[in-house]
C-alpha cells in the first residue's frame, strides 16, 4: 500500500537533506522538487494527457492578449476541450485530478452573463498560484525525463536494435 501525505491524494513527504546525489524515493521514482529540507512527491502523474491540459491552462500556445485572459479568467470546459483535442472522457477527470492536489480551481459562470446570451452558466477551469507555480516545473521535469528515457532506450546491450 503506498503511504498518503497529510492530503490524502498520494503526497509523501520525507525528510531528507538535500545533496547533490539523486534522491529516489522507495519505488525508484525521481521527486518532483523540494521545498526547504522537506522531498515532496507530486499527486500528480504527468501523462501526456495531463501535460496537454497543463499547457492548455497555462495559456501555451496562445497569443499574448488571450494568454492573459486565459491565466485570469480560466477556461470553460468544451473550450478547454478543443484546445486540448482530448475527448471528455480523458478531459474531466484530469482537471478533477490537478483539482484535487490544489493545482486547478473551477468556478460557474455568473447567471446574469449565460441568461444575457440564452445559454446554460459554463464551468470554468483556471490554474492557482500554486498551479502556476509548480507546473512549468512538472512539464520541464516530464520533458527531461522523456528526452532521457528515449536516449537510454537505444544502444544498450540486450536491447532489440542495441549492441549484443
Amino acid at each position: 500500500m503506498r503511504p498518503t501525505g497529510p492530503t490524502g491524494l498520494g503526497a509523501t513527504c520525507l525528510n531528507r537533506s538535500v545533496s547533490t546525489s539523486p534522491v529516489f524515493d522507495y519505488l525508484g521514482r525521481r521527486p518532483s522538487f523540494y521545498l526547504g529540507r522537506v522531498l515532496v512527491m507530486s499527486a500528480v502523474k504527468m501523462t501526456p494527457h495531463t501535460q496537454t491540459v497543463l499547457r492548455a491552462l497555462l495559456g501555451r500556445g496562445v497569443d499574448g492578449a488571450r494568454r492573459s485572459m486565459v491565466l485570469n479568467e480560466g477556461l470553460y470546459g468544451l473550450e478547454l476541450s478543443k484546445m486540448s483535442g482530448l475527448p471528455n472522457g480523458t478531459l474531466f477527470p484530469i482537471l478533477e485530478r490537478l483539482r484535487q492536489a490544489g493545482w486547478v480551481e473551477r468556478y460557474w459562470e455568473q447567471d446574469d452573463i449565460a441568461e444575457a446570451e440564452g445559454r446554460p452558466r459554463r464551468r470554468f477551469y483556471r490554474i492557482t498560484p500554486k498551479g502556476a507555480d509548480v507546473a512549468p516545473l512538472a512539464l520541464a521535469e516530464a520533458a527531461a525525463t522523456a528526452s532521457a528515457g528515449s536516449a537510454s532506450r537505444f544502444g544498450r546491450p540486450g536491447v532489440a536494435g542495441g549492441v549484443g
